[in-house]
């Protein structure tokens, strides 16, 4: 199993224009604010589809309702490259498209 530790920065500040300094914030805090988090190793729902890993990474990371998910995640698909592998199951990508989709949903 992966290590998931999440450190805070010891002299590092985390500064956003439209936001206060979110460096003590949690990660769940941050996504919701806009930053994304993805992995070395990807690690999409591998039973979903590419557009359900997206759907649910603009639900649950970014608080958005399904029927906004749906159209984000549409156009994730399109900037991505990942249209033609959208009903594909995430699990059967190949490595290189499984970390397209591991930074489509860091970015949803």
């Amino acid at each position: 199993m992966p290590n998931t530790t999440y450190s805070v920065p010891e002299k590092l500040e985390i500064l956003i224009a439209t936001e206060p300094n979110i460096t003590h914030e949690k990660a769940h805090q941050r996504c919701r604010g806009g930053i994304g988090r993805s992995y070395q190793v990807p690690q999409p729902f591998g039973h979903l589809s590419v557009f359900e890993n997206l759907v649910t990474a603009a639900c649950f990371g970014g608080g958005q309702s399904e029927r906004d998910a749906w159209d984000t995640a549409y156009q994730v698909l399109k900037t991505t490259g990942l249209l033609a592998q959208a009903n594909t199951t995430a699990g059967s990508l190949t490595l290189l498209n499984r970390k397209r989709l591991e930074l489509a949903r860091a970015g949803d």
